[in-house]
């Protein structure tokens, strides 16, 4: 390992099931430009061949240590990887996606360049099933919330609350990072959300790089929180909860309350949509015990939710499940010999009708017109009655 003082960046990776994935990821690290790393692996408890394999990068390498420990979680596999950590900035990262080799160096250098707090970078979703397999969200998308060579606070550019938390795709200030801690509720996840919220918040000089970096696995067979449809999907609105309550110690709320609602409707629509029947009025009301405090404040306003948002969220302020559950919504797909051959969208009041993965129908609605649209040619617009 190299001497501590010599350590510009740490690395912590919590590790458990990911046998498939984790020499594709190791790999990558070694692979890393930036000179005088350290790579935390955290086995929690793995059950598979993950903490031999975690051994043997370490016994060939000595940037790698190896932390084994009784599964906790991954909140707190962070959390102990972090303590153990030595870095000047610190970063994680998980076990079943890979990062790009001069990752660290780019972003250790706008750390350095701009003496920021905290740095963060887009990425990729990546699938291996579809053709490209990386993709771009743009609607999520770092770069178009935030710029790339200035630094700012969250209260300059709240809208990057609006991005994913990808704590991933982060490098944090270890004086800073060291005084934040995951949730460690067992069984969860989503605990990168209010730990990303607290980043922000304790970080008074942020920057970001504007190129995609990490290529985050979501795909069939790799234990993804976003392909969940059991009770777990509830978590999300404890976390959010969580957050909710970093931003009032903080008194931050106030000014960010626009962005936070936003982000934590973003975060559990997707989820509340796909939960199994017998759990979605009770997500449901979490839901509303979450967003029930907009319904009297008069500050509030709906800041860049569109049309079928904002009328799901007031179906969910107001305690109307019928009505939330309009707006919910739902994916129906055809296959021919295993191949998608048509896929139906629906979410009051947009649809989206594709075939072999060409979009042939779509509607779209704004706060003021509804708009359909052929092969991707409007064809008709008509204004929307409230």
């Amino acid at each position: 390992m190299p001497k501590i003082n010599k350590i510009k960046v740490s690395v912590v990776v919590p590790i458990y099931g990911v046998e498939k994935y984790l020499r594709q990821s190791l790999d990558a690290m070694v692979a890393q430009t930036l000179q005088d790393m350290e790579f935390i692996l955290v086995d929690d408890g793995s059950p598979d061949k993950c903490p031999e394999i975690c051994d043997e990068y370490a016994a060939r390498d000595k940037r790698f240590r190896v932390i084994h420990q009784k599964n906790g979680g991954m909140g707190n596999a962070y959390n102990n990887g972090i303590a153990a950590a030595v870095g000047e900035y610190i970063g994680m990262a998980e076990p079943d996606d890979w990062m790009e080799p001069d990752m660290y160096e780019l972003l250790y250098a706008q750390a350095k360049k701009f003496d920021a707090d905290l740095v963060k970078c887009p990425f990729f979703y990546y699938n291996s099933f579809t053709n490209p397999k990386d993709h771009i969200d743009k609607n999520l998308s770092l770069e178009k919330w935030a710029p790339e060579n200035k630094v700012f606070s969250i209260y300059e550019y709240p809208e990057i609350l609006l991005c994913h938390s990808s704590v991933w795709a982060s490098l944090f200030r270890s004086k800073i990072i060291k005084t934040i801690r995951f949730s460690e509720t067992r069984g969860a996840s989503y605990q990168d959300f209010p730990f990303m919220i607290e980043g922000f918040v304790k970080s008074p000089r942020i920057v970001t790089v504007h190129k995609h970096l990490i290529h985050y696995r979501q795909e069939p067979g790799n234990m993804s929180s976003i392909t969940r449809t059991d009770a777990r999907c509830m978590l999300m609105v404890t976390q959010c909860e969580i957050a909710r309550d970093i931003l009032e110690k903080y008194h931050a709320l106030d000014k960010l309350q626009s962005e936070f609602y936003l982000a934590a409707f973003i975060a559990n629509k997707g989820l509340f949509s796909r939960i199994q029947s017998q759990y979605k009025k009770k997500y449901f009301d979490l839901l509303h015990n979450l967003f029930a405090p907009l319904k009297d404040n008069i500050s509030f306003q709906y800041k860049y939710f569109n049309y079928g948002d904002k009328l799901m969220l007031d179906a969910i302020i107001n305690n109307n499940y019928n009505m939330a559950l309009k707006y919910t919504k739902h994916t129906s797909e055809y296959k021919l010999f295993g191949i998608p051959l048509l896929t139906i969208k629906y979410r009051f009041p947009k649809i989206s009708v594709s075939c072999f993965g060409i979009q042939i129908f779509k509607t779209m609605e704004t706060t003021r017109h509804k708009k359909y649209y052929l092969f991707g040619v409007k064809i008709f617009s008509k204004k929307v009655k409230h």
